[in-house]
């Protein structure tokens, strides 16, 4: 998952968790003031964000897709921005799917979270040649030697990475879903 994939995902995700909660947050003037963008939020600091911020430690280039190129970029600065883009994706999603619901257009939820999904589709296959090897940008773009994605240390990270956040979307997507139908916690 490269920074735009997980940007792209993390704002999907935020569209779901909203639409996990619909009934409570119809309720709710505020949405920042429940618990379910609390949830939101915490979710794109504790997953989005280690798994953005490793991705970026191991492989800088690959991350950013060889779209720019890393030792020109202070390292202050693109911390600050991976920062900003993976707690405000699923943010952003979360407040967009929102206000679509309190104006009754809810649907247009479920487009947004195909349009996202699609979108992370088409750059998956578009961008194949970027996210199938492992090389720096300059190597990149003037056809050095690279790494096959598999043959690399960042496919040991993946391996890690992507199961871990995808199974703390599913826990925190049902818990939200729990808890906005009311169902008392199992556990308890």
């Amino acid at each position: 998952m490269t920074l735009p994939l997980t940007v792209l995902l993390g704002y999907a995700a935020g569209i779901a968790l909203a639409m996990a909660a619909e009934r409570p947050l119809k309720k709710s003037a505020d949405p920042i003031a429940t618990r379910y963008f609390a949830a939101t939020a915490i979710f794109g600091g504790a997953v989005l964000l280690p798994v953005g911020l490793a991705e970026y430690a191991v492989a800088p280039d690959w991350s950013l897709m060889y779209l720019a190129n890393p030792t020109h970029v202070p390292m202050v600065l693109a911390a600050l921005v991976i920062v900003a883009l993976l707690l405000g994706a699923p943010l952003v999603g979360f407040l967009v799917a929102h206000r679509l619901a309190s104006q009754r257009l809810g649907g247009w939820s479920r487009l947004q979270v195909f349009g996202a999904l699609l979108l992370t589709l088409v750059t998956l296959v578009a961008g194949r040649g970027r996210l199938s090897r492992v090389t720096h940008y300059e190597s990149f773009h003037y056809h050095g030697p690279f790494v096959p994605l598999l043959g690399s240390k960042l496919s040991i990270a993946l391996f890690v990475l992507i199961p871990v956040a995808a199974g703390a979307f599913v826990f925190v997507l049902s818990e939200v879903r729990r808890h906005a139908a009311g169902r008392p916690d199992p556990s308890a």
